[in-house]
């Protein structure tokens, strides 16, 4: 009998333990992260990553996870802008260059839509991102969200405005 090897991911909440190995991954992927991320010129020095790791606890609401992927820490994925009233939330995430296109996105994403359902009882997730980020879009698309819009100009990267686009998908709980 064959058995098919699935990548072996889980998330699982930051300390002060990750600071080096998180800080290091940043470092040697700034280049590839930087044409989509906007916050990489806020973090330089591993003093700079120990308070954003401190920042995730005090984000009871809108809880952020190491993706790790068999044992080794290959980027970040969490919630944002959670709206307990509406039931609804933002989601966002990175990973490593070296770990891209191996799957491990969309099931981080697809674990975040079980935790949004189950823990967080939202109704409703959504995924904003730059409109010229394929990659992005893709895990979106693969994992079912549907296209809502398009918002011009909403996010300074560097030099320029960038376009996001929009995507939701409800969640059954």
């Amino acid at each position: 009998m064959e058995v098919s090897e699935k990548p072996l991911m889980h998330l699982k909440p930051l300390n002060q333990n990750n600071t080096q190995e998180l800080h290091q991954l940043i470092e040697s992927n700034r280049g590839y992260l930087r044409e989509w991320l906007s916050w990489l010129d806020n973090i330089t020095a591993v003093s700079d990553t120990a308070i954003f790791i401190e920042s995730l606890s005090c984000l009871d609401s809108a809880p952020h996870f190491g993706v790790f992927h068999d044992g080794k820490l290959c980027g970040i994925a969490g919630f944002h802008e959670i709206q307990p009233q509406a039931k609804v939330a933002s989601i966002g995430y990175w990973l490593a260059q070296n770990h891209a296109g191996k799957g491990i996105t969309s099931a981080a994403v697809q674990e975040l839509l079980e935790i949004g359902s189950q823990q967080l009882k939202l109704e409703r997730i959504e995924i904003r991102c730059a409109k010229g980020n394929v990659k992005s879009r893709s895990v979106a698309q693969g994992l079912g969200f549907s296209y809502v819009k398009t918002l011009p100009s909403n996010e300074w990267l560097y030099d320029k405005y960038v376009d996001h686009v929009v995507y939701s998908k409800h969640l059954e709980n």
